[in-house]
């Protein structure tokens, strides 16, 4: 399936959706009107939709999927929140200054936010373009769907990179199963398994 409904794909679902068709809106009146406030507030609510999306696709089977989506999932830049400060600095001063238009000097603004961004392309091309396309060389992490080149965090002990959840829940997200650690002599550690209906599959920490 394509793209699998449950409890947790399904309720992020309308967020998702939401934010897209909102951010179209004010980015057509942005050019209706040529209101520079519509579009920042724009690229803000799709830069937030897609951190939603990378949960709601997580979810929805794409990590356990095994195939153009899994590494579709590890090389999207979900999370650039790099972009976040500027896209808040430029709205606010487009909604004080309705004069105010981007200039080329302030592009430096967005300096780290394109770093990480050719960064994540740099990977891409060489896991994708030339470890697997050119040297037809299979991909040797996450069931064949993720290159030699890191594309995030170093992995914890377990061997896992884990999502930290709102409480002391591990979601781990690139491997499966989770190493069970080692207690510390003051608390005691036990893993169990995550449901498969999560779409993540792997181990939470207690």
């Amino acid at each position: 399936m394509f793209f699998g409904f449950n409890l947790y794909s399904g309720l992020l679902l309308p967020f998702f959706l939401q934010g897209v068709i909102v951010a179209a809106v004010l980015w057509a009146r942005r050019r209706r009107e040529d209101t520079a406030a519509d579009g920042w507030l724009a690229l803000l609510l799709l830069l937030f939709a897609m951190r939603l999306a990378q949960w709601m696709l997580g979810f929805a089977g794409w990590y356990d999927s095994h195939d153009a989506r899994t590494t579709f999932m590890f090389y999207w830049p979900f999370s650039n929140w790099l972009a976040v400060g500027p896209a808040l600095y430029f709205y606010f001063r487009s909604l004080t200054n309705q004069e105010f238009r981007l200039q080329r000097q302030h592009w430096w603004h967005f300096a780290p936010a394109l770093a990480f961004g050719a960064w994540l392309l740099v990977v891409f091309g060489y896991d994708i373009g030339w470890w697997h396309g050119v040297q037809g060389r299979p991909l040797p992490a996450h069931f064949g769907t993720k290159g030699p080149w890191p594309t995030g965090p170093t992995t914890s002990p377990s061997g896992c990179w884990p999502i930290r959840w709102a409480t002391s829940r591990c979601w781990p997200t690139r491997c499966t199963p989770c190493a069970p650690t080692a207690p510390t002599p003051a608390t005691s550690t036990t893993t169990s398994p995550i449901p498969s209906s999560s779409g993540f599959g792997g181990c939470a920490t207690y």
